[in-house]
């Protein structure tokens, strides 16, 4: 998917979460990763804007578009994840009884709304890698979008993310236990239990299945067992090397990179590492792997070896095929339109889970021929793989060992450089160097021994024979393995009984170039072998046997489909290999070159020179470079208008009869193409082409299959002006000019002109050719100015002929209008140039001005201004203009619009994701033009789209400055956003210790709670701000004020262990014997929690140790059934009784006794503890339980050791007394 599309259904989605949220947000005592995420909200949605309002032109966009779509795309798959653990949260709560509940009473009433959130898809834990992502797209230098400030927010929110706590474990926290068994008197450790609460249901496996047929898109087994075993004795010169030990000895995720040189055999290299040797390296990894093929799109996309490594997995290891990994194919279904990014996400996803008995997964891929992968996918899975390398060691659960082989080519080593730059995870074998050509030259003689000796065998060769062979094949020092291949080939088909193979040897071809001269020059029909390489080289796509057949017998005298006489397909496959040898294969019944080495051997290229085009460094190669692109072109254009116009064409392609023949839907497709790249002079059959009819207000079939490929209507009325000036087909266009019958103005059924139909075509074409496959993204910018400068031809053609340069459609739109829509800039000026109304108004009252404006185009919105474009024609041209010169910062325009009356309130409305011109000047700090604003009188106090005040805004985006701004022109320090929180609340988590004095100063009510009844004070405990808590309590903050579940600062503060907080809080007045929410003691919870500090704190405080409270136990008892040696020191130490009782007369040393803690007695009778209080009970206890020690320390006390008979006596009732 386009990344701006992407982009639009991300910020949907969080639109979507932050309306859930405000539903959610009624439920008391929610856990703060709530909270945190909705604070980072409204920063993703901006951000997410910001993306999609900042291009910056073509270029710009295409760079764009290949660096930021693996991130964009992972983004918008984790806010779903996060968008769907909101709903179903809602859903789950069920009627709105859930609005009287707190979140304890939910985490038990509704344990499986919490079970998602424990399954790993924590809020905290998504929006951590989500803001990674957009770390990642703001830090692109391309893009010119992200200030340094901005990019440290998103870093600062992602820090405080990942110390939040898991909302799990603060539900199951919050949910209050017993601390004492009813009835009991002893302590009783309860835990939860540690189910899930659900029962994990068998998927049924039809559902797998179909996973893993869907996953199985192209025959990868097949396509690596078409490289052959290695003879023995190769692939040493890898295998042995020192970097791939490094890289097969290493247990951590590392990629190595193998590049090589054309026919250096990394395809045989890499099917015997995938077979024999990494099977007995790496035994205990899962190996998978790929190797790309530039055949068809499955074989050369990214997504399909991913795909196919999936597929690996699974079927290796079937419990990897969770419920969880199912639920993310959506059952099976729909997967196909997964991007790669979804992919790379799966498969990560996959390896992460957790396996009984295993705490780590280790995968091994091997990638064969990246250099084949398609040009786009090839950028973005790199992309993938350094983001990935990048961040390792953040899941230690598994790991991903990545071995590449490929061409040496520069695109690889910059989609890789950033590993290799920063020495991260990237270990690069060169097989192009010096040393390493050597080691495979010498494996190449193994191979050239083996092969020969099979040759000896089969054609019972003398010996003397078969060395003359073994000295001809190795004299040539530039020996490679695709040339063995060719040149034995060549031998075996050449070989003759009579023949003097020592003149053979002698003869052999010296190069690859010079194989690939021998086998054409041996073909029966030259002319017919150049005739079909020219199709194979200029085709669009791979052409099917059927319609390669079908254009080579196609000639000029042909009228009809039925005297078209084919080859029987069979032997029309052994006609191919008669004509071309070994140079052209057929896999799947299409047609194939051999190696790409083949295309760069026939085609002339432009950047050749002439003296490397002429030298042949031996015998003159008369087919290289013997292929010229524009014939090439010519020829298959030929072809293509020639099927159109048999007599039955008509009816084949308005009928299910096209299936019949491919190629008639080939031609129809793209004859058009191929024309136009040919440069040919208008031919008769093209200007007979776009004359055809199909009916009369109706043009040819072969039209509406083209048209369809651009638009989803068709208009009836097009004349054949209309059809030669939407192809662009400049000469054609002239020709018909010529008669006197052309009609430049008439219109379609829906009212556009030729010149209206020519104002749209050329980004329109440049798709087209860009989805087809045939334009990189680094070539984009040439396609750009290529087709608008036809376009614009075909449109000067029309505009000197006397075309109606403003001539109107049923939706009052003029080809000036559509130029602007479609970015068609270069048809745009010229319009403008013969006198096209630069303020023409569409039925909907839309100018061009709103169109550029809404397509973020800078430079063109700049120069229709200069044009003279009316700011002030239309409300929405006054709104959509103000809010692009106020994200330009133009100033003086918005001084323009200001002066000339333009309502600031209505111009300030939010667009339709809740952004208002006034949050895009906070955003981008344009100081300036917030003075114009509020100035003009904006009201700083109203909320925008996303519910939040200005001052919120420029709080969440760290604009002290603005902040001051908003302030002294009348910003209420006390506006709540739509979720209840104040300006200080929202500081306090974004802010520094100035911006919250700020506040202060200026009014902000330091007691002033939120909807849950959470107070800046127990915000600013809760978030280790120490500063901020003594700047709130200078200010009048209460102590002692009961905020969110009746919470005390002081209980916020010992509950999370922040004593500098406890301390200034108790000089402040907090009351240190208040009881907390739960009805406990501070002390008590301290000494349940085993907080020492906390305990000693208090205890300075001056808080008596011997109170109890409603657990019917003292201080002093609890710690001793619970064992706390060090808080039984720290109790007695400030003066703790060591027998006072709880009214059981059980007091702290029966409670030690009880639960055999040895150390406690002993330090509970060294301080005192009474033993003659217990009667005979304790020493009875310890003697029945075997407790030697505690038996001899009660003795020493005074116990009487004679007491030895405990028959008939009830010990349990003993122990209670």
């Amino acid at each position: 998917m386009d990344p701006l599309s992407t982009v639009a259904s991300s910020k949907s989605l969080v639109r979507a979460i932050y309306e859930t949220y405000t539903t959610i947000h009624a439920i008391k005592g929610r856990p703060k990763a709530f909270d945190r995420v909705n604070k980072s909200l409204q920063l993703i949605q901006l951000a997410l804007w910001k993306i999609q309002t900042h291009r910056s032109g073509p270029s710009a966009d295409a760079l764009l578009a290949n660096a930021i779509r693996p991130f964009t795309r992972r983004c918008e798959q984790k806010i779903r994840v996060l968008y769907d653990i909101f709903v179903n949260l809602k859903h789950g709560l069920g009627s709105d009884s859930w609005q009287r509940q707190t979140w304890a009473d939910l985490g038990q009433n509704r344990r499986s709304v919490l079970l998602e959130l424990a399954e790993g898809n924590k809020v905290e834990a998504l929006m951590q890698e989500i803001l990674a992502d957009l770390v990642i797209v703001d830090q692109y230098q391309t893009f010119g979008v992200a200030t340094e400030s901005q990019v440290a927010q998103l870093q600062r929110r992602m820090e405080e993310l990942s110390t939040t706590k898991s909302v799990t474990a603060d539900a199951v926290a919050a949910a209050p236990k017993p601390l004492i068994a009813g009835g009991g008197t002893g302590y009783q450790n309860h835990q939860g239990n540690s189910g899930t609460g659900h029962q994990a249901v068998d998927e049924d496996a039809t559902k797998r299945q179909a996973i893993k047929k869907t996953l199985h898109t192209t025959p990868y087994k097949d396509d690596k067992n078409r490289s052959p075993f290695p003879v023995p004795g190769t692939c040493k010169w890898f295998v042995g090397h020192t970097l791939f030990r490094q890289w097969c000895n290493s247990s951590e995720s590392t990629i190595l990179w193998a590049s090589a040189d054309p026919g250096a055999g990394k395809s045989v290299l890499a099917r015997h590492l995938v077979d024999t040797i990494l099977p007995r390296e790496l035994g205990s990894s899962l190996i998978c792997y790929f190797f790309f093929k530039d055949e068809d799109d499955g074989k050369r996309s990214a997504k399909s070896a991913l795909r196919c490594m999936l597929h690996q997995v699974f079927e290796q290891r079937e419990e990897l095929l969770s419920d969880r990994i199912v639920n993310r194919f959506g059952g099976g279904g729909g997967y196909e339109t997964n991007s790669l990014a979804d992919t790379w996400d799966i498969f990560t996803q996959t390896l992460s889970q957790r396996l009984p008995g295993e705490d780590h997964i280790s995968v091994v891929c091997v990638i064969d021929a990246l250099d084949e992968c398609d040009g786009s996918e090839q950028a973005d899975f790199m992309g993938l793989l350094c983001n990935y390398y990048q961040q390792i060691g953040q899941d230690s659960r598994f790991s991903i060992k990545m071995l590449i082989t490929s061409r040496p080519y520069s695109s690889i080593r910059k989609g890789l450089h950033p590993l290799e730059s920063n020495g991260l995870s990237l270990i690069h074998l060169r097989g192009e160097t010096d040393e390493e050509i050597e080691k495979i030259k010498q494996e190449i003689d193994l191979v050239i021994q083996a092969e020969v000796d099979q040759l000896q065998s089969y054609f019972q060769l003398e010996d003397s024979e078969k060395e003359a062979l073994l000295a001809g094949l190795q004299k040539f020092d530039n020996r490679t393995y695709l040339w063995v291949h060719l040149t034995l080939d060549v031998i075996k088909a050449q070989f003759d009984e009579d023949m003097d193979l020592a003149i053979i040897a002698s003869s052999l071809p010296p190069s690859v170039d010079a194989a690939y001269e021998r086998m054409l020059s041996s073909s029966p029909d030259k002319e017919k072998a150049k005739r079909l390489l020219h199709f194979l080289v200029a085709a669009l796509r791979p052409l099917t046997v059927e319609e390669l057949n079908f254009a080579l017998a196609l000639l000029p005298h042909h009228r009809n489909y039925d005297e078209v006489v084919m080859i029987p397909e069979a032997r029309f496959r052994e006609h191919i290999r008669e004509l071309c040898g070994l140079l052209v294969t057929v896999i799947d019944s299409k047609v194939y070159l051999l190696h790409q080495t083949v295309k760069e051997f026939l085609v002339w290229d432009k950047d050749i020179d002439s003296e490397e085009a002429s030298s042949t460094h031996g015998p003159r190669l008369v087919w290289k470079y013997s292929l010229h692109g524009q014939e090439s072109q010519q020829i298959i254009a030929n072809a293509c208008m020639r099927s159109l116009h048999l007599h039955d064409t008509e009816e084949m392609l308005s009928s299910a009869k096209s299936t019949t023949n491919t190629f008639l839907l080939y031609s129809a497709h793209y004859w058009v193409n191929h024309f136009l790249a040919s440069e040919t002079k208008a031919s008769d059959a093209a200007l007979a082409l776009v004359s055809m009819r199909h009916a009369p207000k109706c043009p040819a079939a072969w039209f509406m299959v083209y048209f369809f490929h651009f638009e989803t209507k068709y208009p009836l009325g097009f004349t054949r002006l209309m059809v030669a000036s939407y192809c662009g087909l400049e000469q054609i266009v002239k020709r018909l000019l010529r008669h006197p019958s052309a009609d430049l103005n008439a219109k379609d059924s829906v009212g556009r002109s030729a010149l209206s139909w020519t104002s749209n075509m050329a980004c329109d074409q440049l798709s087209f050719e860009t989805l087809h496959g045939q334009v990189d993204g680094f070539a984009r910018e040439t396609m750009v100015a290529a087709a608008g400068t036809r376009y614009a031809t075909v449109a000067r053609l029309l505009i000197d002929a006397g075309a109606e340069v403003d001539s109107m459609d049923v939706h009052n739109l003029t080809p000036f209008y559509y130029a602007i829509k479609h970015g068609c800039s270069i048809t745009a000026r010229l319009l403008l140039q013969f006198g096209a109304n630069v303020n023409t108004l569409g039925s909907s009252g839309e100018t061009p001005v709103d169109v550029a404006t809404t397509r973020s185009e800078e430079a063109t919105v700049r120069w229709l201004l200069e044009a003279g474009a009316d700011i002030m024609i239309h409300d929405r041209t006054r709104r959509s203009l103000f809010r692009w010169s106020v994200l330009t910062g133009e100033e003086s325009l918005v001084q323009m619009l200001l002066d000339a009356g333009t309502d600031v309130a209505i111009a300030n409305i939010p667009d339709e994701i809740g952004v208002s011109p006034l949050d895009i000047a906070i955003i981008e700090g344009r100081n300036s033009v917030i003075q114009m604003l509020l100035d003009a009188g904006l009201d700083t106090n109203l909320l925008d789209g996303l519910g939040s005040t200005s001052l919120h805004t420029a709080i969440l985006h760290g604009q002290d400055s603005i902040i001051r701004m908003l302030l002294d022109a009348g910003a209420d320090p006390n506006l709540v956003d739509n979720l209840g929180s104040s300006p200080l609340a929202t500081a306090i988590h974004d802010s520094q210790d100035s911006v919250i004095q700020m506040l202060l100063d200026a009014g902000a009510n330091p007691n002033m709670t939120d909807e849950s009844d959470e107070s800046p004070l127990n915000c600013a405990i809760a978030e280790d701000r120490v500063s901020i808590v003594r700047m709130l309590l200078d200010a009048g903050a209460d102590p002692n004020a009961a905020g969110e579940l009746n919470r005390s600062p002081l209980e916020v503060a010992a509950c999370d262990g922040r004593i500098s907080a406890m301390q200034i809080l108790l000089d402040a007045g907090a009351d240190p014997n208040s009881k907390e929410s739960t009805g406990l003691s501070h002390l008590t919870t301290a000494v349940l929690h085993d907080r020492e500090s906390v305990l000693r704190v208090l205890l300075d405080a001056g808080v008596d140790p011997n109170v109890s409270d409603m657990t019917g136990l003292t201080l002093l008892e609890l710690a001793a059934l619970r064992g706390q040696e060090s808080v039984v020191r720290i109790l007695l130490d400030a003066g703790a009784d060591p027998n006072a009782s709880d009214g059981q007369q059980m007091r702290s040393l029966g409670a030690a006794v009880s639960q055999d803690r040895e150390s406690v007695v002993r330090m509970l009778l060294d301080a005192g503890a009474d033993v003659t209080l217990y009667g005979e009970g304790l020493l009875l206890l310890a003697k029945s339980r075997g407790q030697d020690s505690i038996v001899r320390m009660l003795t020493e006390a005074g116990v009487d050791a004679e007491l030895d008979d405990v028959d008939g006596v009830n010990l349990p009732q003993i122990a209670r007394s």
